[in-house]
């Protein structure tokens, strides 16, 4: 039913793309072929170990939905440890989120343990009574 785009009247059709020139090729085990120039374009930066910690810091700070105060991060050789408690399991990935895109950083290893809010059943009933 809809086997052509209609054109506009004096359109010229658009001219076809040119392929990348690409910068590696590989071929894996099973034959495929890949280019990784989306990956060679990308190149680390290597950062001392107390700047990295300050643009980690800077990360945990500006992040919305990381607790201030409960993360604590340590640095060496590139490998971030996070370390605290959190109550919920989204705030957990928000730090290691935070982290993991500095420039930088080569390893992040999330140690937040997440404690879960305690509910009106635990607290005590001399404490509840009104």
């Amino acid at each position: 039913m809809f086997s052509s785009i209609p054109q506009e009247v004096g359109a010229a059709p658009f001219p076809p793309l040119s392929p990348r020139p690409s910068l590696m090729r590989t071929v894996f085990d099973n034959g495929v072929e890949a280019d990784l120039d989306a990956l060679a374009d990308r190149r680390p930066s290597l950062r001392e170990d107390n700047e990295l910690l300050a643009a980690c810091v800077r990360a945990l700070r500006d992040a919305p939905n990381v607790p201030k105060g409960c993360v604590v991060a340590t640095v060496n050789n590139g490998t971030v440890v996070l370390d605290g408690r959190m109550s919920y399991f989204y705030e957990r990935a928000a730090a290691e989120c935070a982290v993991r895109f500095t420039d930088g950083v080569r390893h992040v290893e999330n140690h937040i343990v997440v404690e879960t809010p305690k509910l009106a059943h635990h607290i005590p009933k001399d404490v509840v009574s009104i």
